[in-house]
C-alpha cells in the first residue's frame, strides 16, 4: 500500500519552490556523467563491440542510484548571501536576504563544543517553511543532499518522529567555505527519507558464510553485470 507524506507550507514564498521527489532533481554532476569509463585499456574492443563492458562509473551502481533517487527534496525558498569571518579564535559569519522572514538564525558554539576542521565555530541554521507529516508509525530521516561539485556549508542529519511532531524542523549545520557565497531560491536544502519505525536487535553470526556458495558468486560465473541490478534489486518509488 502507497503511503502519504504531506509537506504543509507556513509561508507563501515557500510555494514557489514546493518539495519535490528528487529524482527530479538529480545534480549535474552526476546527470552528465557517463555510465561506461571511456579511456580505459582494460576493456577490449570485443566488450565494447558486444555492450559488455565491465569497466562501469558509479552511475551504474545500482544501491548508489537508489540511495541518489529515493526520497524527497526541500529547497530553500529565498536567496541568501553568506559572508564568513575568519576570526581567529571561532569561525563565524554574516548572511544577508531580499526579505522578512529571516531564512537564517544561529546556534553558539557552547551548544556543540568541538572543533570541527581544525576550528572552533558559530553554527549556522537554515530555518524551513514546511512542517512535514507523514502515518502513524513512520519516521523521516533528514540528510544533506549529495553535492559533489559545491563545499559552502555543512548540514547536521537527523531523525524526526513526523507523525507526531507537528512543526517545522529547521536545519542547522557549518560554513565550511573561506569566501562569501550565494545561495539561490530553489537550491537543494534538505533530503528526506521517510521509514516505518520498528524495533531491532542484532544477531552477530560466528559461523563463516561459504561465499563461493552463495547466489550472487553462483550468478557471477553466468554474467559479467547487472547481477544485483537483474536478480536482488527492489525498486523503490517516490512520487
Amino acid at each position: 500500500m502507497t503511503k502519504i507524506i504531506e509537506f504543509i507550507p507556513v509561508l507563501e514564498e515557500a510555494l514557489l519552490f514546493p518539495p519535490e521527489p528528487i529524482k527530479h532533481n538529480l545534480p549535474n554532476w552526476f546527470k552528465n556523467m557517463s555510465p561506461t569509463v571511456k579511456d580505459s585499456s582494460f576493456n577490449a574492443s570485443y566488450f565494447n563491440e558486444k555492450n559488455l563492458n565491465t569497466n562501469l562509473t558509479i552511475k551504474r551502481c545500482v544501491p548508489f542510484m537508489d540511495f541518489m533517487t529515493s526520497g524527497y527534496l526541500i529547497k530553500f525558498h529565498s536567496d541568501i548571501l553568506i559572508d564568513p569571518k575568519n576570526e581567529k579564535e571561532i569561525k563565524q559569519f554574516e548572511w544577508r536576504y531580499p526579505g522578512a522572514p529571516d531564512p537564517v538564525s544561529v546556534h553558539s558554539h557552547a551548544q556543540c563544543p568541538i572543533s570541527i576542521l581544525g576550528h572552533k565555530r558559530i553554527y549556522i541554521k537554515f530555518v524551513n517553511q514546511w512542517i512535514v507529516r507523514t502515518p502513524p508509525g513512520y519516521s523521516c530521516l533528514f540528510m544533506q543532499p549529495l553535492e559533489l561539485e559545491k563545499n559552502t556549508f555543512k548540514l547536521f542529519s537527523a531523525i524526526v518522529d513526523t507523525d507526531k511532531y507537528d512543526n517545522v524542523i529547521n536545519f542547522p549545520g557549518f560554513v565550511t567555505s573561506e569566501k562569501n557565497f550565494m545561495i539561490n531560491a530553489g537550491d537543494p536544502l534538505m533530503t528526506v527519507f521517510p521509514f516505518k519505525r520498528q524495533d531491532w536487535k542484532a544477531n552477530v553470526k560466528t559461523t563463516i558464510v561459504q561465499r563461493e556458495k552463495n547466489k550472487f558468486t553462483l550468478l557471477g560465473r553466468q554474467f559479467f553485470h547487472n547481477v544485483y541490478r537483474n536478480f536482488f534489486h527492489v525498486k523503490k518509488r517516490y512520487d
